[in-house]
């Protein structure tokens, strides 16, 4: 799921800003009907109300799926789901400001690049906490406080089913040893506001 949201999120709003300029579409809407700040703001919505409605349905799916067939329910579902939510956001805010900075293409290289980095460093960090080796540890950290998706869908993994992302043989992409802290999520949600704001001064001031 972890995968399928960052895909989701990445590609659908890749172009948001870049395309349109490419295009020459903003052109015809920035001078008068529109301030910039309210294009990003309004795209960075639609966007957040498409994948929040798209998770809402995935994890439903999973739900019943869950219930239908191996008659279990998982605990924590909305605090589980709410947290994927921030996952994508997170995703989502980093997506709109690479997309007033670079092309599309470039973006989209740039974005995955980094949602690579932050599930390698998820890993690595585990895999630094069942060795006790402390650079591997830190190396996780950075990459959690560079991108922190990673960190959110981990902590999502283990609020759903604590028991199952602790008691994993080693270390893996589904669960985590330590499930990150509360002031990980006071962070994402920080993050998502500064990396907006960035994206709305950036394009303020890039030339169309």
């Amino acid at each position: 799921m972890n995968f399928l949201t960052g895909i989701m999120t990445i590609f659908a709003a890749v172009g948001a800003i870049a395309s349109e300029i490419d295009a020459g579409t903003l052109h015809a809407i920035v001078p008068k009907p529109l301030a910039r700040w309210e294009i990003v703001i309004g795209k960075y919505l639609g966007y957040a109300a498409m994948l929040i409605l798209y998770i809402i349905v995935m994890v439903a799916a999973v739900v019943l799926t869950s219930i239908i067939i191996g008659n279990y329910t998982p605990p924590n579902v909305v605090q589980g789901a709410l947290l994927i939510i921030l996952v994508s956001l997170i995703l989502l805010s980093l997506t709109m400001l690479g997309s007033t900075i670079f092309s599309t293409m470039a973006n989209g290289i740039v974005v995955f690049m980094l949602y690579g980095m932050a599930v390698t460093g998820g890993l690595v960090e585990q895999i630094g906490t069942l060795l006790n080796n402390d650079v591997m540890v830190n190396i996780g950290i950075v990459t959690s406080i560079i991108v922190p998706s990673d960190s959110m869908w981990r902590l999502a993994s283990y609020v759903v089913q604590p028991r199952l992302a602790i008691n994993f043989t080693g270390p893996n992409p589904l669960g985590t040893t330590v499930p990150p802290s509360a002031f990980a999520v006071e962070y994402a949600v920080v993050y998502c506001m500064i990396l907006l704001m960035s994206a709305v001064l950036v394009f303020r001031r890039r030339d169309l």
